[in-house]
C-alpha cells in the first residue's frame, strides 16, 4: 500500500529527507508535507459549546486522533482480502483516497460521542463501561481511549450507505481495552458490563477450582481425533517461543516454564489477577473467561517476578514498550483489579480474593 510505503519511508530514512520533508532521491513519491485540507469544522464548536473540551479537540489532537482511527480501521479492514466481499474492500480503497470522506466519518464519530455525553466525567460506553474522565482522544490513550468495536465481524467497519457509528451501523463506541480479540461486546453488547458483574459475583466452589486444576495439568487432549492444546499450556507455549527474554530464563524448555506458570496460578487461588473470576479452559462460556499469561510490565517481558495469569479479554494491548518516551499525564495503559472495577461499575471489595490453591 502506497501510504504505508510513505509512512515507513518518513519514519525510517529520516536522512534522506529534505526539510519540507521531501525526498530528492524519490520526488514523485515523498512530497513535501503540507496540512490536511480539512481541519476541524468550524461549526463543531457550537455543539461542544466548552472551550476546554474544543481545546482537547482543536489544539491538543483529539479530532486528529478520531481521524487516524478511522484511516486505521480502513487500513486493516483492506487486509481481510479473504474475509470481506470486494464490495466492501472497494468502498474501503475510495474512502482511503478521498480525503474529504474519511473525515466526514470523523466528524460522524466526533457528534456521536459528544452528543452521548461520552467525553464527560463519569459517562458510559456502548459496552455500559464508566468512563471516569470521559473517552481519551490521544494516542497511547490508555485503557480508556476511544475504540471502534464492530457489531459484527464478518464485516468491516463502515459499509457503504449506512451509518458511520450509532444506530443502523457496524460501529459501537467503546474503551479500547475491552475492544479485544475476545469480542466480549459482540457477544453482549451494551449489557457486557452487567453481564460481567454477574460472572464476577458467582460463587466459585472447591469442586470448579479442583476441576480447574485438574484440568490445566495437562498439556492437552485428543479432540475428533486431533491433539489439542490446554488453555494454560497453549499460553506458555506462546510466550515462550516468542519472548527471547523468557526462553533464556527456562533454559530447560516450554515444560518447565508451563510448571512455574502453574505454581503462580495456585498462588492467585486460581482467580484472575484482576476481576477475581475462575480462570477457563478452552471449553469456557466465552473465550473472555479463557487463562492468559500476561506480562505486568511489557518492556520488561515474560520473565519471572513479571507474570500474572488474567482473564483473555483483560490481557489488553498494552503498548508502552512502543513508546520512544513517558509523559507525566499518559493514562493508565494497563488494567489493575482498581480500574477494573471501576469501569466495570463494581464495588472493589466485591472482587473475589482466595488464598492459594493448596496442591494435594
Amino acid at each position: 500500500h502506497k501510504g504505508h510505503m510513505i509512512r515507513h519511508y518518513r519514519s525510517m530514512h529520516k536522512e534522506l529527507l529534505n526539510d519540507d520533508g521531501s525526498s530528492t532521491l524519490h520526488p514523485e513519491l515523498i512530497k513535501a508535507k503540507r496540512a490536511s485540507p480539512l481541519s476541524i469544522p468550524a461549526d463543531l464548536e457550537k455543539l461542544v459549546n466548552d472551550a476546554e473540551l474544543w481545546s482537547r479537540l482543536k489544539d491538543e489532537g483529539g479530532y486528529a486522533f478520531i481521524v487516524a482511527t478511522v484511516k486505521d480501521c480502513f487500513e486493516t479492514d483492506l487486509k481481510q482480502t479473504e474475509r470481506y466481499k470486494e464490495a466492501d474492500l472497494g468502498y474501503c480503497r475510495r474512502v482511503l483516497e478521498d480525503n474529504a470522506a474519511y473525515h466526514k466519518l470523523a466528524t460522524a464519530i466526533l457528534v456521536h460521542v459528544i452528543e452521548g455525553g461520552m467525553l464527560k466525567r463519569g459517562a458510559l460506553d456502548e459496552a455500559g463501561g464508566v468512563l471516569a474522565d470521559g473517552f481519551s482522544l490521544r494516542p497511547h490513550g490508555g485503557l480508556l481511549a476511544l475504540g471502534l468495536d464492530r457489531r459484527d465481524n464478518s464485516l468491516p467497519h463502515f459499509l457503504e450507505g449506512r451509518p458511520a457509528v450509532g444506530e443502523g451501523s457496524n460501529l459501537r463506541t467503546v474503551a479500547k481495552a475491552i475492544n479485544t480479540r475476545a469480542d466480549i461486546v459482540v457477544s453482549y453488547g451494551a449489557e457486557t458490563c452487567a453481564h460481567l458483574r454477574e460472572v464476577m459475583r458467582r460463587d466459585v466452589t472447591p469442586e470448579q477450582q479442583e476441576a480447574a486444576w485438574r484440568r490445566e495439568q495437562l498439556t492437552g487432549k485428543r479432540v475428533d481425533g486431533k491433539w489439542v492444546h490446554n488453555a494454560a499450556y497453549a499460553s506458555c507455549m506462546r510466550v515462550y517461543h516468542r519472548d527471547k527474554g523468557c526462553r533464556n530464563a527456562f533454559p530447560d524448555g516450554v515444560n518447565a516454564f508451563h510448571r512455574h506458570c502453574l505454581e503462580l496460578w495456585a498462588e492467585q487461588g486460581l482467580l484472575c489477577a484482576h476481576s477475581g473470576i475462575l480462570l477457563q479452559g478452552k471449553d469456557c462460556e466465552h473465550r473472555f473467561f479463557q487463562m492468559s499469561l500476561d506480562a505486568i510490565d511489557p518492556r520488561l517481558g515474560h520473565v519471572p517476578g513479571n507474570l500474572r495469569w488474567v482473564c483473555m479479554g483483560l490481557n489488553s494491548i498494552n503498548m508502552d514498550k512502543k513508546k520512544k518516551h513517558d509523559d507525566d499525564g499518559d493514562p493508565e495503559s494497563a488494567w489493575t483489579r482498581e480500574r477494573w472495577a471501576a469501569y466495570v461499575g463494581i464495588d472493589l471489595s466485591e472482587i473475589r480474593t482466595r488464598p492459594p490453591f493448596k496442591v494435594m
